[in-house]
């Protein structure tokens, strides 16, 4: 735009092994882009060129690029499964074709990518690459440093990543230790808001990772910057692939009896050389039921020593936090992650997560559950983070 010329511009797009898509953005450029470059010398077939001050870029173009508002329409392409919202940028065909070499170890570890939080997955998510580092907790038996840590509303979220989280939990599972890891959402937070109790037991786990991203904007917030999202669903199949390689058994607790031999089938088919050695489908009841001293010998005798914990906020921080001592394995609550990894239910697309919108997909998909989850708790907590930060700032 500024220029003659259509304002959608249409580019042949893409990536690893050629594979070509049609890429939407707002233009930018003059619509001699590539005679501009041609008459500076500089070869428009190359992918890695840049220009401090682009001469192809028009008045309103540099607006929309230094605002990003050039790539909203993008979003479509990341509807349609051809993008993701992170990876390396997408090239035009023609640099493609003449630079395949080159952009082998540039593509070789995603697709194309919009920039952003979540890169574009199915319901069971791709293995996230971490850090080559020993599995070690932080505690009596496997010592590092306790992660940094805020806390929101009261309640402890701590700043870790996938790759520091899996090792803590593999390492604590190795030492057959028991602990309690939560996954915290604004759920959580405003659960712990309410009831002083559940924040305590929220508090007193080993570990709390930020699971929903308005958690992680707040550590952000409160001056941890390199805070990020670990989620659930995510968490769950790099600390099974992780277990795996290390040889711990594992168990489930939670979910339907259909949901949970789902769950279970794709699990083996995914590690054939993990052990699931304990998978139990709890009636539904109260705490104290599903928390009975028979559990807990089912549970050590099984040998399981990573416990994914699947009943839902508040109940599987409750149980967890009661189960404590008794069980030595690392319970992991992880909510909704066996629905969603069984199939069950479906995923909000990865652009609504990046942005926080996840709950808007839920709440669309089960109204009559969801509602007052998401209608009572998260303006509450947008009122009430936001008076936690201007008091900390005074």
């Amino acid at each position: 735009m500024g220029s003659p010329g259509p304002v959608l511009f249409r580019q042949l797009r893409g990536t690893r092994g050629g594979r070509p898509f049609t890429m939407y953005k707002f233009r930018t450029m003059s619509v001699d882009a590539d005679g501009i470059l041609a008459r500076q010398g500089i070869d428009p077939t190359s992918p890695f060129f840049k220009l401090d001050r682009d001469p192809r870029l028009t008045r309103v173009g540099r607006f929309l690029r230094r605002t990003s508002l050039d790539e909203i329409p993008q979003l479509f392409n990341v509807l349609k499964g051809d993008m993701s919202l992170v990876g390396p940028r997408p090239l035009p065909m023609d640099q493609v074709r003449h630079n395949e070499a080159a952009l082998e170890t540039r593509h070789e570890n995603g697709d194309p990518g919009h920039g952003g939080e979540v890169a574009v997955r199915s319901q069971w998510p791709a293995p996230i690459p971490l850090e080559d580092s020993p599995s070690r907790g932080w505690g009596s038996t496997a010592e590092a440093d306790p992660p940094d840590h805020r806390f929101i509303l009261g309640t402890r979220v701590d700043a870790v990543t996938y790759a520091s989280a899996a090792d803590r939990i593999i390492g604590w599972a190795r030492d057959e230790e028991s602990r309690m890891v939560c996954v915290a959402t604004v759920h959580t937070v405003m659960e712990g808001h309410d009831d002083p109790r559940f924040r305590a037991v929220v508090n007193g786990a080993d570990l709390v990772t930020a699971d929903g991203m308005p958690l992680v904007w707040g550590l952000r917030r409160l001056g941890l910057p390199e805070a990020t999202r670990v989620y659930g669903p995510d968490l769950t199949p790099i600390v099974l692939a992780r277990a795996e390689d290390a040889g711990v058994p594992v168990g489930f607790f939670g979910g339907t009896p259909p949901v949970l031999s789902r769950l279970a089938d794709r699990v083996r088919a995914r590690h054939p050389n993990l052990e699931i050695a304990y998978a139990a489908s709890p009636p539904f009841g109260s705490l104290s039921e599903l928390a009975r001293a028979g559990v807990a010998r089912d549970i050590a005798g099984s040998g399981a020593r990573v416990l994914f914990v699947g009943l839902g906020c508040p109940n599987q921080e409750r149980w967890m936090h009661a189960m404590r001592g008794a069980v030595p394995s690392v319970m992991l609550g992880v909510g909704a992650a066996f629905d969603f990894l069984a199939g069950e239910k479906p995923q909000a697309p990865p652009w609504m997560m990046a942005v926080g919108l996840e709950w808007l997909f839920r709440l669309a998909s089960e109204p009559r559950r969801l509602w007052r989850r998401y209608l009572y708790h998260n303006p509450r907590f947008l009122w009430q983070f936001g008076r936690q930060v201007i008091r900390e700032r005074s």
